[in-house]
């Protein structure tokens, strides 16, 4: 058996295992046993004991985080399953009666997504332990929720844009984008994308976020809704088309998938509004029905100590929290050279707030109305 063979159990993820293949020259053998791809990490020595993580992070991103961890770990074998933010929180919730090949899978023992609202409420909900240890206590305050939900990343949200398409220097806050969109009219109708905040929660948690912060937020969303905006269910997708040409203009990204794309996009630049910069953190939490707790608890000790927190600067280019990392993609750096306030996102009850199922229904309807204002006209 290779040391690093993949599984997959969905054939339309075919293409993702090719990329991950030809990154890391391994090994793909692929099963179809039912809709959730699961990726098989096998442990390296005996005897073998498994960690089920479910999360919200590429591949390719996990894949040198996960390596470094079973470095220290041989004798774990990790089971990956990817999800969209509200995919994870459905399945976390509900359950599944899909099949999957080992079926054990169907739970994770260690949640990690990048929806902090959502992963609050599953804490809040009562779907997570509670754990305490000397790595767990160096989190600031502000990541950190009940010891059951846990921040690890410190990465901007971040506009980006096509240096190609615009007519003059970027935008460096959200006023200056304001301004050019309106200046601009119809050579920017369609070359504008955001999340589609229906569909992703940490859209819908950043554009929440927005609505308290910017005083520019209502005026934003009907020059979006003027100007065609497109909607897209993830970052990815929408570097994907700055990088094509395809949009001009990409709002409230995540600066972590962004800065790993500049390096192949010269045409593309990232910038850190300097009115104020959004700073959210994933959340890992271990399953209260965990089956693996103490795997669990080893994985997020080793993405919270110095070398998994390196991993995570030089390897994966996710911005790690521990100030003491440094490096051009860390929150040492962030701290050192934004152009205006940095804002983090607290973790805890008050991410709730936007939630409630008649305050998230409002909220969505306003979004929905501002952005259809185009279409009434």
């Amino acid at each position: 058996m290779a040391n690093s063979r993949f599984v997959f159990f969905r054939t339309d993820l075919l293409c993702r295992a090719l990329l991950v293949l030809a990154l890391f020259s391994v090994t793909p053998a692929r099963a179809v046993s039912g809709p959730l791809p699961v990726v098989l990490y096998p442990a390296q020595q005996k005897p073998v004991s498994v960690l089920n993580i479910h999360a919200v992070l590429d591949y390719v991103v996990m894949n040198p985080i996960i390596k470094a961890f079973q470095q220290r770990y041989p004798n774990v074998e990790i089971r990956l399953i990817e999800f969209e933010t509200a995919d994870l929180f459905q399945h976390t919730v509900e359950g599944s009666t899909h099949t999957t090949e080992p079926p054990d899978a169907i739970v994770g023992d260690l949640l990690i997504s990048s929806a902090m609202d959502l992963q609050v409420k599953l804490v809040n909900d009562g779907y997570a332990q509670r754990y305490e240890s000397p790595y767990t206590r160096r989190i600031p305050d502000w990541a950190k929720w009940r010891n059951e939900a846990f921040g690890f990343t410190f990465e901007p949200v971040v506009t980006v844009v096509n240096t190609k398409l615009l007519p003059g220097p970027p935008p460096q806050d959200r006023q200056q984008l304001l301004e050019l969109i309106r200046s601009q009219g119809e050579s920017l109708a369609g070359k504008i994308a955001t999340y589609d905040i229906a569909r992703s929660g940490v859209g819908y948690l950043f554009a929440a976020q927005d609505s308290q912060q910017a005083t520019t937020y209502g005026r934003l969303l009907e020059a979006f809704g003027t100007h065609s905006v497109q909607l897209a269910c993830c970052t990815g997708d929408i570097l994907d088309g700055l990088a094509s040409g395809q949009y001009a203009i990409g709002y409230n990204l995540l600066g972590s998938y962004t800065k790993a794309r500049l390096a192949s996009a010269p045409n593309l630049k990232m910038i850190l509004p300097a009115d104020y910069t959004l700073i959210m953190t994933r959340i890992a939490l271990i399953h209260k029905h965990a089956v693996n707790t103490q795997n669990a608890r080893d994985f997020l000790d080793f993405l919270l100590s110095p070398a998994g927190q390196q991993t995570l600067a030089s390897e994966s280019k996710l911005y790690p929290i521990d100030p003491g990392v440094h490096g051009e993609v860390t929150a040492d750096w962030l701290n050192k050279h934004a152009p205006g306030p940095l804002k983090p996102i607290t973790v805890g009850p008050q991410l709730l707030v936007p939630l409630d199922k008649l305050k998230r229904q409002r909220f969505l309807s306003e979004w929905r109305r501002s952005l259809e204002r185009e279409t009434k006209q």
